[in-house]
């Protein structure tokens, strides 16, 4: 018998980052503010900024996780993306990537799209493993995280363009 409610649990478990991030920062302002000086007294505010740094990153993280119960399972390797599904499926090169975006249908749901020199792949956002999106879109410069954000709590239909390659925003007309 647990003494935390499983719908508790998952949420701390999926805040967990942000909240050890909030401690690390906690007793780096204290050793900075209350220990009197010395080589304590730096490595506080070191501490501090190293927990805030760790707190937003949990923070963004944990926005960014959903649940997961979704059909097919997501897999990061060496710059490369893996969904294996029932139904489809396939295997993306990091490298040749073109274009990240969140489609938001109403009768498929929110499913991510990766366009690339291989071909497109098409990945429900509830698929097991997409949690790893987050850490593989850190290696895009550019990614838009608080896009991808707000295209995951969307519910009318559109499409969130979260990064596109630097080469392929020139080629792309736009009707203004």
């Amino acid at each position: 018998m647990s003494l935390i409610r499983p719908e508790a649990a998952r949420e701390l478990s999926r805040w967990s980052e942000a909240l050890i991030g909030a401690l690390v920062c906690a007793i780096g302002l204290y050793w900075a503010l209350f220990t009197g000086g010395g080589i304590l007294h730096w490595i506080g505010y070191f501490i501090a900024v190293l927990g805030a740094f760790l707190c937003a990153t949990g923070m963004r993280r944990a926005r960014f996780s959903h649940d997961q119960g979704g059909p097919g399972i997501v897999q990061i390797n060496e710059r490369q993306i893996s969904y294996f599904a029932p139904e489809g499926g396939g295997i993306l090169s990091v490298d040749g990537l073109w274009r990240v975006t969140v489609e938001v249908r109403a009768p498929d749901g929110i499913q991510w799209v990766f366009v690339g020199e291989d071909g497109t792949l098409h990945i429900p956002i509830d698929a097991a493993g997409t949690d790893t999106i987050f850490d593989m879109l850190s290696a895009l410069p550019g990614a838009d995280f608080d896009t991808a954000i707000r295209a995951m709590t969307a519910t009318e239909p559109h499409s969130y363009v979260i990064w596109r390659k630097p080469s392929q925003r020139s080629t792309i007309a736009t009707l203004h």
